[in-house]
């Protein structure tokens, strides 16, 4: 597993300054753990989704090879499965695609909203305090 760290939660755990660690002690932290500034830096943002990539490759990849142990099952057997059956981790698969992608989606049109709230309709807080005054 890729395990993500700031750096004040290794300062933390270690009771030291990251600057005062040793070469051996951060090449050992550096292959067990991603260590970032801080979870709102750039390099935090970048980690997370190498990590949620990686992951949604491996569902792919189990979800390809069940179909492809299925296909051969169905073409080289006397078993006699039903292709609905034989193609149901494709559309899992897809299904799974489809709900990432849409959760993915409400996820940035949220982060957009936070930014720029009269792009999407509504008024800053700013404006709704001073109204309410």
């Amino acid at each position: 597993k890729m395990r993500i760290v700031t750096v004040e939660d290794l300062e933390n755990a270690l009771g030291k300054p990251f600057a005062e660690f040793t070469q051996a002690e951060k090449d050992l932290i550096s292959k067990k753990y991603t260590v970032v500034p801080s979870t709102s830096s750039p390099q935090f943002e970048a980690a997370y989704k190498v990590k949620t990539r990686a992951r949604q490759d491996v569902v792919k990849l189990i979800f390809r090879v069940v179909f492809i142990i299925f296909l051969v099952f169905q073409l080289d057997t006397e078993m006699d499965m039903n292709w609905w059956v034989v193609f149901v981790p494709l559309w899992l698969m897809s299904f799974c695609i489809c709900f990432a992608n849409c959760q993915n989606f409400a996820e940035v049109q949220a982060m957009a909203m936070e930014k720029d709230p009269e792009l999407f309709g509504e008024k800053k807080n700013n404006d709704n305090e001073e109204s309410a005054s």
